[in-house]
């Protein structure tokens, strides 16, 4: 066992050189029972603070090494802004896999707190994402840098003319697969984001949706029903495709042929 955990190690530091591999060993060892922390499903990089680990995480399907990326970023632009931070003194629930936090991403579960995430999710720079009660994102959730999710106010508002003050109590967050949320946008508690929606950019977030059908576009200050029809593009041999078809053609658009897959 020593031996084989000696040649995990040495393979963490040859493959992925940017991994802080003591905190990687730390956070799995920490968090996961020993036949899970061995294949090292977290993977932690460098400039990120582990400010508190009394929680626990779940893993609903086979470890694999590198499941979970926290501090790796994969941006074209890139904003990130001081360390970021891991925080899991609740639960994490983990269901899938290729899921990736860039760098400067603050996570923060709370002792009450539940986050569950699908698979191929990615958090952009600057992001941060706050659980006290309970958040759901599905498969493919999308958040680009500088945008926030919060299940709680933090703060007592009263309304001076009633005296009335509402309770701190969160509000849990639900949102489908395949949905985008466009850049510095904020997640609010009560959201409910169905399946194949996107969200534009410095949008707020604070209400149910859950009655609209696929492809909506949601977007505002607060957030409202824009209109149907649209939906990021997800699949990679399409995005690859289209990305070289611009390159070479002074065209504004092109009708993709029926042959490539949206996602």
């Amino acid at each position: 066992m020593i031996v084989m955990l000696k040649k995990l190690l040495v393979d963490l530091i040859y493959v992925f050189p940017k991994l802080n591999l003591f905190k990687t060993v730390y956070v799995n060892f920490k968090l996961l029972p020993f036949s899970q922390a061995r294949r090292f499903p977290i993977f932690i990089y460098h400039n990120v603070r582990l400010l508190g680990l009394s929680g626990k995480v779940i893993l609903n399907c086979e470890p694999k090494r590198g499941m979970l990326q926290f501090g790796h970023s994969l941006e074209y632009v890139k904003v990130e802004n001081g360390k970021g931070q891991f925080t899991i003194n609740g639960t994490l629930v983990i269901n899938g896999y290729d899921n990736v936090m860039s760098k400067s991403v603050k996570l923060i579960i709370t002792k009450d707190g539940t986050l569950e995430i699908g698979s191929n999710s990615y958090w952009g720079t600057n992001v941060k994402v706050i659980v006290t009660n309970k958040v759901y994102l599905g498969n493919f959730f999308r958040m680009p840098f500088e945008s926030q999710l919060l299940d709680t106010n933090f703060h007592f508002v009263i309304d001076v003319s009633t005296r009335k003050v509402e309770s701190l109590a969160a509000k849990s967050i639900y949102i489908g697969d395949y949905v985008w949320i466009a850049n510095r946008s904020s997640i609010m508690g009560g959201t409910v984001l169905p399946s194949k929606c996107m969200i534009t950019s410095n949008s707020l977030i604070n209400k149910n949706f859950s009655e609209l059908d696929d492809y909506a576009i949601i977007g505002g200050i607060p957030a409202k029903f824009i209109k149907y029809g649209k939906i990021r593009v997800y699949n990679a041999e399409t995005e690859h495709f289209l990305l070289n078809y611009f390159k070479t053609h002074n065209e504004r658009s092109i009708i993709l042929p029926e042959e490539f897959s949206i996602i």
